[in-house]
């Protein structure tokens, strides 16, 4: 039997999220404590700026991150790019890093899961992954909450997901 009823996946939603029902803008950050005055938020890129003005970038999913960066460096709040962590492959989270390295003179580091994705996504038969090569400086081993110190717990980031490997799981190794 068939229901004549179209299907409408909002209407699925918990209600906690019914105030975002029909929004085009994503959701907003939880309430909670106001970030510290060294982070910046732009889309789905976070920066550190140090007193001294360098900064530390953590993904850039677009060219108004660049942008956003560049006018702060014309107002001195920020001097340096040091560096550029990939939290992981979805393209809103990648899909300028290339632009991003061309303008900043700046290591990209990620874990290596992830560095394997960005390095070569068309290796891969993943969603939301950018088309293009990322050049990684430098990849981590060791990403684990609470220092490794719990071996069992479950993976942050998995590339071969759906299909969990044991390589996916985080370790103490570096």
């Amino acid at each position: 039997m068939t229901s004549t009823q179209p299907f409408r996946p909002a209407s699925l939603l918990p209600k906690a999220f019914a105030e975002y029902e029909g929004r085009t803008d994503h959701m907003p950050l939880r309430a909670g404590q106001t970030p510290p005055d060294c982070l910046r938020h732009f889309g789905t890129t976070w920066i550190l700026v140090s007193k001294s003005g360098a900064a530390f970038v953590m993904d850039c999913g677009s060219t108004k991150v660049i942008d956003q960066i560049q006018e702060r460096r014309k107002k001195g709040e920020i001097r340096t790019v040091e560096g550029l962590w990939v939290t992981h492959y979805h393209n809103d989270h990648t899909e300028a890093i290339p632009d991003f390295q061309k303008t900043f003179d700046c290591p990209c580091i990620t874990d290596r899961s992830v560095a394997e994705v960005i390095a070569n996504p068309l290796g891969w038969y993943l969603p939301c992954v950018s088309r293009d090569s990322v050049r990684v400086d430098r990849s981590t081993r060791t990403a684990s909450p609470g220092n490794g110190t719990n071996s069992r717990s479950p993976p942050i980031i998995c590339p071969a997901n759906p299909f969990i490997t044991p390589d996916c799981w985080w370790t103490r190794e570096t």
